[in-house]
């Protein structure tokens, strides 16, 4: 799964980190609120376990497992948010 901007582009890594931390786009989430909502959103679970598309195929999921995933949001969070440089 990659991040497109409103014209279809993949987005960088620093431009999607960018994107999440920015308060004034993520409605106010700090750390520790991106960790909750990482951990408990629905639409973010949904992505681990998507099922089938409308034709009945399945859908793909993530790399890594829910759990793994708020394993290293925690980590980030711990870091300090660090974002790449490009």
């Amino acid at each position: 799964m990659q991040w497109q901007d409103a014209h279809g582009q993949i987005m960088p890594s620093a431009a999607v980190c960018k994107a999440v931390t920015d308060q004034s786009k993520s409605h106010n989430l700090d750390g520790a609120g991106l960790l909750k909502h990482h951990e408990e959103e629905p639409l973010v679970l949904w992505a681990f376990q998507p099922g089938r598309g409308i034709d009945g195929s399945a859908r793909s999921v993530p790399s890594l497992t829910h759990e793994e995933f708020v394993a290293v949001t925690r980590t980030w969070v711990g870091a300090g948010l660090p974002c790449p440089t490009r």
